[in-house]
């Protein structure tokens, strides 16, 4: 588990996220950097400083009492 706070890359935010792979991380990275602080595309150098940014993170297990129930579906035929 990887993960950043948007603090730690240089922004007065609050949000920080957490993702299996530094990949699927980085990709949430630059989706909130794009719609919350106008960042239209990152460059190599931004894509350096941000994985320097990222920490390990504990896993988190949640018991089968603590998952949310999956919705059913219906099946229109």
């Amino acid at each position: 588990m990887r993960e950043v706070a948007c603090r730690s890359l240089g922004h007065d935010c609050g949000w920080k996220h957490a993702a299996r792979t530094e990949e699927l991380l980085m990709d949430v990275v630059a989706i909130h950097l794009r719609d919350v602080h106008g960042v239209p595309a990152l460059t190599q150098e931004m894509v350096g400083a941000i994985k320097q940014a990222f920490n390990n993170a504990e896993p988190i297990e949640i018991s089968a009492g603590d998952a949310e129930p999956e919705q059913e579906t219906q099946n229109r035929s």
